[in-house]
């Protein structure tokens, strides 16, 4: 059993958590607001509709999620890989917003660190798998 076997159901659950943020965000752009603020996301972040960063961030880490669960290893490797370079944006951008954006600074680099490092856990798990 190599690690990626070992912890798959933990990178599942762990990706799980990204994707229901996404959908909780995207059920508040549809009933009309929209949580992403230039004061906390910084203006380069607001200038991109809110429902295409819930996109994003959706199918990224639900990419990563399933590919644990099922054992797509280079799907969930891909998924993890894209989600941490989406955290890593989000934290670069947040920068721009100042002093306000620091807890998102706070949050998005530990999450794309851990993002990335899942994504080698996973790469390293494939194995000769297709998938």
């Amino acid at each position: 059993m190599n690690e990626f076997e070992r912890y798959r159901p933990a990178l599942a659950i762990f990706f799980a958590a990204p994707l229901v943020m996404a959908l909780i965000f995207g059920a508040v752009v549809i009933e009309g607001g929209s949580p992403v603020q230039p004061e906390f996301y910084g203006p380069i972040v607001y200038q991109v509709p809110a429902m295409a960063w819930v996109a994003a961030q959706s199918l990224f880490s639900a990419a990563a999620m399933v590919g644990c669960a099922m054992r797509w290893c280079r799907i969930g490797a891909a998924g993890a890989w894209l989600l941490g370079s989406l955290f890593l944006f989000f934290a670069t951008a947040a920068i721009a917003a100042g002093a306000t954006g620091t807890l998102l600074v706070a949050m998005a680099i530990p999450s794309a660190t851990l993002s990335w490092l899942a994504a080698m856990l996973i790469w390293r798990g494939c194995d000769g798998r297709r998938r």
